[in-house]
């Protein structure tokens, strides 16, 4: 149950993996902030958290600076999905098994909206580089795939994949190219890639 956060430097020489967390806490699902200065990630004591803090150099080590809450789960765990590259967007999945849900909080407002609970899992959501557009995948019916495509800030559009397309399997993750003109959806055992482009 107690689980710590490790970084491992992969440029240069291989390296062993250094530690970022040092407490009872299970510490899971880490993310570099949209700096790439910081980690966002969720830690689950007896309430369900996710935390951002800053990566600090001391001493030849490697520790976090203090923690601030990002969003709260009560007594169900949270997990970061995203943070949009802007720094404004951030969307997080919480609950536990059958009853997980995923939001999307506008950090810069304070304002939150649900997103479908078909959504809640791991890399279902990626921005562009601006952070203007948002791609979202949905595990449909009979394990089928749905994606969705639209303003940050707006309600999607939802992406015509076509029977035979949608019908390979529920989605294991989604990514945006930067300029949000491709999509990649994964298929769960990775060995294909299903790619949309749009006008």
């Amino acid at each position: 149950f107690d689980r710590e956060l490790m970084v491992l430097a992969t440029d240069g020489p291989l390296r062993p993996s250094r530690r970022l967390t040092w407490d009872a806490a299970r510490d899971t699902h880490a993310l570099y902030d949209p700096s790439g200065l910081g980690v966002v990630w969720s830690r689950t004591t007896l309430v369900g958290r996710a935390l951002r803090a800053p990566i600090r150099l001391g001493h030849g080590s490697l520790t976090l600076g203090r923690g601030d809450v990002l969003a709260r789960g009560g007594f169900a765990a949270v997990r970061p999905l995203a943070w949009s590259a802007d720094a404004r967007a951030f969307a997080f999945a919480s609950g536990s098994g059958s009853f997980e849900s995923a939001s999307l909080t506008d950090l810069a407002s304070g304002s939150s909206r649900v997103l479908p609970a078909a959504s809640a899992f791991d890399a279902s959501v990626s921005f562009s580089a601006d952070g203007s557009l948002l791609a979202r995948a949905e595990r449909a019916a009979e394990g089928a795939t749905r994606v969705w495509l639209g303003d940050t800030g707006a309600a999607p559009s939802e992406i015509a994949l076509g029977a035979e397309l949608a019908a390979w399997g529920a989605p294991a993750g989604i990514a945006l190219a930067p300029d949000g003109s491709n999509n990649s959806s994964y298929i769960p055992d990775d060995s294909e890639i299903v790619s949309q482009y749009f006008d």
